[in-house]
Parts: structure tokens; C-alpha cells; sequence
């Protein structure tokens, strides 16, 4: 769904998608269903833009669920060979996610008498609050080593998240 309005030097649009992704294979899972990797249930935009002159100041926000993974339930260890016993298939979801984002470009022309050759200048900050958020989860497996050089293994959580506040600059020339 997508509502989009203009009024004047303002224009603002909301848009969602929900989705549902489920795949079933006879030979994984023992044939039962369970959540695509990519699947975000819902997702959500909103966008403002205001144009003064040759400026454009825009902000936007997206929120997302978390996509799907499979957690660990822990370390098993057979036969002396250690391995990550995992949950059921994509049985749980990665935290929500959500970033405010804020750019400003500047149009304008290299000469009055040539009209051709077109630039855009733009500045931008993504992700303003700063929100560390989780894009993937994983485990591995670590052997640890004693002063006595024994050892042990553990088994560690892996988060890989999004960047902080990421300032962008672009320059566009249209000939």
C-alpha cells in the first residue's frame, strides 16, 4: 500500500507491505513449513520532502520486523568432535528494525546560458538516533585454552548489525 500527497512545496508518502514467506521441502525439516530468511513481515516508510527554491530537505523513517533465524540451543559434543545443536528452522525473529534518516541536495546549473550541464549536491545522515540494529545473527563454535594449555570449547553468539550515524555526500552531474 502506497498514499502519497503533495501540497504546494510539500510532499509526504506512507507506504507498508506485509509478507509472508514459507517454504516447505520434503527432505528439510522433516517436511514441515518454516519462515524464508528474507521474510519481514511488516514493513513501513514514511517520507517528507520540502523544496525551497533550489533545495530540497527530505526525512524518512523505515521500520521493519526482524528477519527470521535459527537460534542455538547449545554445544554438544560426540565422540570428542564439538557441534552447535540448533532450534527449529527460522523459529525466531532478530529484533525489529527502525532508522530516521535526513538529506539535503541543492540543484543547480554550471552556466544561465547553457542549460546541458546540470549538478546536485547533496548531504545526507542516515540512521540520526543512532539504533544498533541486528542485520544477522550467527554462532561459532571457539576452542579455549587454560594456563595449562587445556582446553575447553564455547560457544559464542555472533551479531552483525547496522552502522551508527553514517554521514553521505554525493555530487551528480546530468549532461
Amino acid at each position: 500500500v502506497l498514499v502519497k500527497t503533495k501540497y504546494d512545496k510539500y510532499s509526504t508518502w506512507l507506504g507498508y507491505s506485509f509478507s509472508d514467506t514459507e517454504f516447505i521441502f520434503d527432505n528439510f525439516n522433516f517436511g514441515k513449513a518454516f519462515k524464508g530468511n528474507n521474510n519481514i513481515a511488516h514493513s513501513l516508510s514514511w517520507s517528507h520532502a520540502y523544496q525551497w527554491k533550489k533545495i530540497q530537505f527530505s526525512l524518512g523513517w523505515k521500520y521493519r520486523t526482524g528477519i527470521p533465524y535459527t537460534p542455538a540451543l547449545g554445544l554438544v559434543i560426540e565422540d570428542d568432535q564439538p557441534f552447535t545443536e540448533y532450534d527449529t528452522v527460522n523459529s525466531k525473529n532478530l529484533p525489529d528494525y527502525h532508522r530516521l534518516d535526513f538529506s539535503v541536495v541543492y540543484d543547480f546549473n554550471w552556466s544561465s546560458k547553457n542549460d546541458k550541464w546540470k549538478s546536485r549536491l547533496g548531504f545526507s545522515l542516515l540512521n540520526l538516533y543512532d539504533k544498533k540494529n541486528v542485520l544477522d545473527r550467527t554462532y561459532q563454535l571457539y576452542q579455549i585454552f587454560d594456563n595449562d594449555n587445556n582446553f575447553s570449547y564455547e560457544l559464542r553468539e555472533i551479531n552483525k548489525s547496522s552502522l551508527g550515524i553514517t554521514p553521505n555526500l554525493t555530487f551528480r552531474l546530468s549532461f
